[in-house]
């Protein structure tokens, strides 16, 4: 956000940035923005969630990983899935027609984290096995994680 001059950036976690607070996050100050926005609009916070549409987006699914199998896992993901639009900021996130992928390594613990996002739920389904498909090593421990995950969805 900052390096593109844009005036406010967001993270899944829940954390706001705004050009205004030069690039800071503030909870207080963003609950206020939503505020003035209802009062402007007219309209309920419920009726705005409405208007947006549904995120079929999987939660952060951590997978164990020696740091050593960590750095070869995000390599062969950045080869293997070359012939696609690739962002290197935080790990790799692979963009594809119908949604992303992301794996990165935990700064927390020996473990790669991966999230996924699809246009729908089938999509999404699709995406991370085709994900799976390439990461031999990883595919039962990340499925089970994501099918544990996703179990409910829609209910």
């Amino acid at each position: 956000m900052c390096e593109t001059g844009g005036l406010f950036g967001a993270e899944i976690s829940g954390h706001y940035f705004y050009a205004a607070l030069r690039g800071g996050d503030d909870g207080l100050y963003t609950a206020c923005r939503t505020i003035a926005h209802l009062a402007q609009s007219d309209r309920t916070m419920a009726q705005l969630r409405r208007e947006c549409p549904p995120v079929h987006i999987s939660p952060d699914l951590r997978v164990s990983a020696s740091p050593e199998l960590q750095s070869a896992i995000v390599a062969r993901i950045r080869q293997e899935w070359s012939d696609y639009p690739q962002q290197t900021v935080d790990g790799v996130r692979i963009n594809t027609s119908d949604g992303w992928a992301l794996v990165r390594k935990s700064v927390t613990e020996p473990a790669l984290t991966f999230r996924f996002e699809g246009c729908d739920a089938v999509g999404l389904d699709d995406l991370v096995k085709r994900f799976c498909s390439t990461l031999p090593e990883l595919r039962d421990a990340l499925w089970i994680q994501y099918e544990a995950a996703t179990r409910n969805r829609g209910q």
